[in-house]
């Protein structure tokens, strides 16, 4: 009963720090995996282009350079489905990156992260749900809890927003 109990603890704790990233693990099930350069702002066929608004998000502890990054913006109505902003980064780079995406009005939004690091379109977590590919989110995701929208929101303005996003990576 006891090691039943445990191993239930870690696959709700594993569970959690999935949900953090699920609109973009979503992605897994409809295959995406071609890169594009949010440079360009070219989104995916699963992003709105947007609008004029620029939303500026800096990445942080960006410690792996393999695979793209992938960058959702969603509102409240969209959190966690496939429907929203955002695009792809195509090359990481260490430390701190900077990449720009524009929505279509001012509100408020999260923004998800994904860096997948193996290349392989899905998010990637041993048998053990231990997560394998980087991430992060806006606002304040809960250590050991599924993030709500109002966790991780932000506002952004007429003007747009610049919002840091603080990347974690497995061991």
């Amino acid at each position: 009963m006891f090691v039943k109990t445990l191993e239930t603890k870690a696959k709700k704790v594993a569970h959690v720090a999935a949900v953090t990233v699920w609109s973009l693990f979503a992605l897994s099930a409809l295959g995406v995996s071609t890169p594009v350069l949010a440079a360009d702002n070219v989104a995916p066929d699963w992003k709105s282009l947007g609008g004029t608004i620029p939303v500026t998000v800096k990445l942080d502890n960006v410690t792996r350079v393999e695979g793209p990054i992938y960058v959702s913006i969603q509102t409240r109505e969209h959190y966690q489905s496939m429907k929203g902003f955002g695009g792809i980064i195509k090359q990481a780079d260490y430390g701190e990156m900077t990449a720009t995406f524009n929505v279509d009005e001012p509100g408020e939004y999260a923004v998800s992260i994904w860096h997948d690091l193996d290349d392989d379109g899905r998010f990637s977590m041993t048998e053990t749900y231990q997560i394998l590919d980087g991430w992060g989110a806006s606002g304040t995701p809960p250590e050991k809890s599924a993030p709500t929208f109002d966790d991780v929101k932000i506002k952004v303005e007429s003007f747009g927003a610049t919002v840091p996003v603080a990347m974690k990576y497995p061991d």
